[in-house]
Formats: C-alpha cells, sequence, structure tokens
C-alpha cells in the first residue's frame, strides 16, 4: 500500500507539470505540448524577459530570419548565443496569457515524452 501510494503522488506531481500552449506569432498559430522544467531559469539578460524553448521543427517556415534576437546564454558546459523570437502573445491553458517573454528555437528535439516546449517557471506565477 505504500509502494503504490508513493507511485500514485509521483504520477501526480509529474504529470501536473505538463501544459497545452498556443503561441501566437504574426497571425499565425502554433499548438505545442509544454513541460514546466524548474531547472529552466534563461532570461534575457537585457530587459529580463522569460525564455521558453521551442523545437525548430514546431517553428519550421514560420518566422523570418530578419526576426531572431540573439541572446547570450551560459549553460553548464556551455556559452552561446541562443536564437530568440518574441511572440504576440502565448496562451497556457488553465493559466492564461503572458505577453512579456521570447521563444527560443532549440536546434535539438525536446526529449521528455513528447514535448514541443520547455515552459519557464516565472510563467506560472502571479
Amino acid at each position: 500500500l505504500y509502494l503504490y501510494l508513493k507511485q500514485g503522488l509521483y504520477l501526480k506531481n509529474n504529470y501536473s507539470n505538463y501544459y497545452l500552449v498556443d503561441i501566437y506569432y504574426k497571425d499565425k498559430k502554433i499548438n505545442v505540448s509544454a513541460f514546466l522544467d524548474t531547472g529552466n531559469h534563461l532570461i534575457d539578460p537585457y530587459r529580463k524577459r522569460p525564455i521558453i524553448l521551442v523545437s525548430k521543427s514546431e517553428l519550421e517556415n514560420r518566422y523570418n530570419e530578419e526576426d531572431v534576437i540573439l541572446v547570450p546564454y551560459e549553460s553548464l558546459n556551455h556559452k552561446g548565443l541562443l536564437k530568440c523570437i518574441k511572440p504576440d502573445k502565448i496562451v497556457i491553458l488553465g493559466v492564461g496569457i503572458r505577453t512579456n517573454l521570447l521563444i527560443g528555437i532549440s536546434e535539438k528535439k525536446i526529449n521528455i515524452d513528447g514535448v514541443d516546449c520547455i515552459l519557464h517557471t516565472k510563467l506560472l506565477e502571479g
């Protein structure tokens, strides 16, 4: 009984971090499934906007290279410039509308249970 309850709590806590997100960018709507990653602390160093990561395959042919904003980042073993775009808004199902953020374009496929987007923790505040 103890193991059953422990596993049930683990699944409840883990799957409560999954969300459906609609991204609105230049009169286009992109539907993605998202995971709230408590380790995602990417922030635009200039305007302090949170950055969510979206797989490049989801954004293919939906943005122009002229609209790309390069944001410096630093991870555990890598530094570089992250390509970002500024969406009109995003709608997180069950949370609300967020506007002051950037979308980081992930060159690699996000490898978390079929998720296309990694959310920033600041987006769920307020």
